[in-house]
């Protein structure tokens, strides 16, 4: 019996931990766990590691080699010989060669500096598909945050102009308002109830966009919510650099630009290994 009532208390007790808010560094964790591009991102960098090593080794002799060893039963010519045999008679072939390139213009050269170049395009590649993961699921997490404010804001101004829609009802029973004042402020909520829901749309769209980030499971979705960060937790401060400045900063320090510069590094390597 006691195991029959534990078995429920656990899982109650995981469903209730898995129901706990998602904080923006979780949702930025699980992005970059399962994110598919930047899966893809990773990929490409492993590639191109890849492809400098074999490069590196291009320069290196090949080695081929290959033995055989056969047996002949009955009458045949000994190819040893030329005489022939009733007996049975073994063959063996042994094959060994290496090459090695001596010069070829500098083209292997050049085609090393290219794996190189890809290689470090590849990886600003990943660090420049992380911070775009990065940049969207924080530009999703305050989406939502923000239609859920603006949500709560239409619909407790829903709920004001209900009640009033209310009063107006008993003084129009009582004879004290025209009806024109009672038609006004049901248009007014009924227009107030359509922005609520309006918002609460927005709002589904933006946490499904959030959850297609972060590649949650079906099952993971269904108890899916986040937490707004603490007021008090957050450090506000007045910029201390200009406009200029900070573009400067960005164009110097952004993985995206400097694959951009790789890349066009890499494409004059092929025009020089094509001449």
């Amino acid at each position: 019996m006691r195991i029959v009532l534990f078995l429920p208390l656990l899982s109650m007790a995981i469903g209730v931990t898995a129901q706990q808010p998602w904080t923006l560094e979780q949702c930025m964790k699980r992005a970059e766990e399962r994110n598919l591009d930047l899966r893809n991102a990773s990929l490409d960098a492993d590639l191109a590691s890849k492809a400098h090593e074999q490069a590196y080794w291009s320069f290196l002799p090949n080695l081929n080699g290959a033995a055989t060893h056969g047996y002949n039963w009955g009458k045949t010519i000994d190819q040893y010989t030329n005489t022939f045999a009733t007996d049975r008679v073994r063959t063996n072939n042994l094959y060994l060669s290496s090459d090695v390139t001596l010069f070829q213009s500098g083209r292997k050269h050049q085609e090393l500096k290219q794996a190189a170049l890809n290689e470090q395009a590849a990886d600003k590649g990943l660090d420049a598909m992380r911070n775009d993961i990065g940049t969207a699921v924080v530009r999703a997490y305050l989406d939502l945050l923000g239609l859920r404010e603006q949500q709560r804001a239409a619909e407790d101004q829903a709920t004001s102009t209900r009640d009033q829609s209310s009063v107006t009802q008993a003084l129009l029973d009582a004879g004290r308002v025209a009806r024109a004042d009672l038609l006004d402020i049901q248009s007014q909520l009924a227009q107030e109830e359509y922005t609520a829901t309006d918002l609460q749309i927005q709002a589904d769209k933006a946490k499904l966009t959030l959850a297609q980030l972060m590649q949650l499971t079906e099952a993971e979705m269904d108890s899916f919510d986040i937490v707004a960060p603490s007021v008090d937790e957050l450090a506000v401060v007045e910029p201390t650099v200009t406009e200029d400045q900070v573009l400067k900063n960005v164009v110097a320090t952004n993985p995206a630009y400097a694959q951009v510069d790789l890349n066009a590094q890499s494409a004059e390597r092929s025009i020089a290994i094509a001449n």
